[in-house]
């Protein structure tokens, strides 16, 4: 799966707002909409400490997103 397909699932079943977008040993979450985007600011971390998109399955993925959107320590 490519972070492109792995987006558009997002986008599906998650939220149309979310993206997941590669850093340098890890991937994170952000927005372009201004209300998701705050809510995302305020979060302790929007970060899934993974090196590829392959490392995870597709259900792992989406249960740590919805993990992350949680997360509100």
């Amino acid at each position: 799966m490519t972070l492109k397909q792995l987006n558009e699932v997002i986008k599906k079943e998650i939220d149309n707002r979310l993206d997941l977008v590669k850093g340098s040993g890890y991937f994170y979450l952000k927005s372009n909409d201004n209300d998701l985007g705050v809510y995302l600011s305020k979060l302790s971390s929007t970060s899934i400490y993974v090196y590829r998109v392959n490392d995870l399955a597709l259900d792992i993925w989406l249960s740590d997103i919805r993990d992350v959107l949680k997360s509100t320590d």
